[in-house]
């Protein structure tokens, strides 16, 4: 596993990438995670988008028929006193 250097300046860090990690970008978003953070090149929604545009007509059918038939409903007499 690579190893890069982190740069400390004052108050801020940054990381020195290596050559094959390099971004295309002047800014990357960040997302934390439990055991450190993750580096995204672009934005988390154009990923999820273009990952949405990929699932099959038959999924995007399930679902809506899914989504089309909720709420249910039901009785709530006498739960919440």
């Amino acid at each position: 596993m690579p190893i890069a250097k982190v740069i400390k300046n004052r108050g801020s860090q940054a990381i020195r990438l290596l050559k094959e990690f390099r971004v295309k970008n002047a800014r990357v978003y960040l997302k934390k995670t439990a055991d450190g953070f993750i580096v995204l090149e672009c934005d988390p929604w154009e990923v999820f988008e273009e990952a949405a545009q990929r699932l099959s007509p038959e999924f995007v059918d399930v679902v809506q028929k899914r989504s089309r038939s909720f709420p249910e409903t039901r009785d709530w007499t006498g739960v919440f006193g």
